[in-house]
């Protein structure tokens, strides 16, 4: 069975994008830089994550058939917690044109793909682009959307 194709995961993408944007619909600064409970990351921290993942996980999808596994390597998760810190005060409004930065530079990247570079496996054959971008990109951003309607939800 054929998988879902560039067109069809860009569609997927910009509605992903626009779920977790229209999740911060009514969210103050405050609401935003506040922990829901004692050890979760803030809605501010959670969208700095976005932020920061998109590009990575569409590049990784796009260069699949050279990576040897697909998990982040120790220096793009030091890169993850210093664009966090670095993000965690952002204001809403920041916060929205950097997702929307992030959003365009990872959709430009998936559209530039192929229906072979979505197919293409990574050296170990377990996982493929089209998985990358179903999972890491497009579903890791409806995952944080809902965490960010729940945290903003609890704010209340």
């Amino acid at each position: 069975m054929l998988g879902a194709s560039v067109g069809v995961l860009a569609g997927r993408l910009v509605a992903a994008q626009a779920e977790l944007s229209g999740a911060l619909d009514g969210v103050t600064d405050a609401e935003a830089w506040t922990a829901p409970a004692e050890g979760e990351w803030t809605i501010a921290e959670v969208c700095a994550h976005v932020i920061e993942m998109q590009p990575l996980w569409a590049g990784k999808a796009a260069n699949i058939a050279d990576a040897r596994e697909v998990g982040r390597t120790p220096e793009e998760a030091e890169r993850r917690t210093a664009e966090i810190e670095r993000r965690s005060r952002d204001d809403v409004d920041t916060i929205l044109g950097q997702l929307a930065e992030s959003g365009a530079e990872a959709l430009a990247i998936l559209r530039r793909m192929r229906e072979p570079d979505l197919d293409a496996v990574d050296s170990t054959g377990s996982i493929s682009g089209r998985d990358v971008v179903e999972r890491y990109l497009i579903g890791h951003i409806e995952e944080h959307a809902a965490q960010v309607r729940e945290s903003a939800r609890r704010s209340e």
